[in-house]
């Protein structure tokens, strides 16, 4: 679980994500450059 406190909000407690591919992690189908290494990050508090 991936716990995010905004301040002047009840935190968010984050179990499962779901991504946009193109437009936000992808240009014209290939991951930007950074991003897989990002996301194996993430994924390692996440559950899959």
């Amino acid at each position: 679980m991936l716990t995010i406190t905004i301040p002047g909000q009840d935190a968010l407690h984050l179990e499962h994500l779901v991504l946009d591919f193109n437009g936000t992690l992808a240009c014209d189908g290939v991951l930007l450059d950074g991003v897989a290494e990002l996301l194996q990050r993430l994924a390692a508090t996440l559950r899959t």
